[in-house]
């Protein structure tokens, strides 16, 4: 059974964001699932402001996302708008999904096809959510950190990728941000044996 959005079906006087609310009514929903035997979807959009983790964005109490025992987060991709992705950010019952990368499709009808992709293991909930609350035409503060985080790993000229990987990492740059800065600043890649060297572009090139 889908509950979509959370909101729409709520009694007159409910507080979203109040906790013993929310946890009567899921505690009324777990009583359906368990007379008719069924899982159960609830849908709730996320907040405007997000900040912290990624389990705690969505609109309303802490308390929905402390008695569902699975969390998907649905976003744009963060290196292409054009894509979506889903990601898990809570999981009780088994180890996190690796996130799916989808399209939407254009049809014949007013409804678009969803186009399944990819998965990608390296992008997170956390990515997602970045992706999600940047601005429209102005990259992300942790996008420009991590072009500048290029621009002075190169400026002595190429360096061996894993190294700047490396380095990345040990600055809590999250691969996806770093993928985004290379395509970005158009680094370029070259070959040597079983090592591959990144450089800044040429001025122009």
């Amino acid at each position: 059974m889908i509950i979509d959005p959370i909101v729409a079906f709520l009694d007159s006087g409910s507080d979203l964001n109040d906790a013993a609310d929310m946890t009567r009514f899921l505690t009324d929903l777990d009583h359906v699932a368990r007379e008719f035997d069924c899982a159960l979807v609830v849908v709730r959009h996320l907040r405007k402001l997000k900040d912290g983790s990624a389990i705690n964005q969505g609109l309303g109490s802490i308390a929905l996302a402390g008695r569902v025992r699975s969390i998907l987060l649905i976003a744009r991709h963060p290196s292409d708008p054009s894509l979506r992705a889903v990601a898990h950010s809570k999981s009780n019952y088994a180890a996190q999904g690796p996130t799916i990368v989808f399209s939407f499709e254009p049809t014949d009808t007013e409804q678009p096809r969803v186009e399944w992709r990819d998965v990608d293991a390296s992008i997170g909930a956390q990515d997602l959510l970045g992706a999600d609350v940047a601005d429209p035409g102005r990259p992300p503060k942790e996008l420009h950190d991590a072009m500048d985080f290029f621009r002075s790993q190169l400026s002595g000229g190429p360096k061996n990728s894993r190294e700047i990987e490396l380095a990345a990492e040990a600055r809590s740059i999250s691969p996806a941000t770093l993928r985004r800065a290379r395509k970005t600043l158009g680094l370029l890649q070259q070959r040597h044996g079983r090592q591959v060297v990144w450089s800044l572009p040429t001025i122009g090139a």
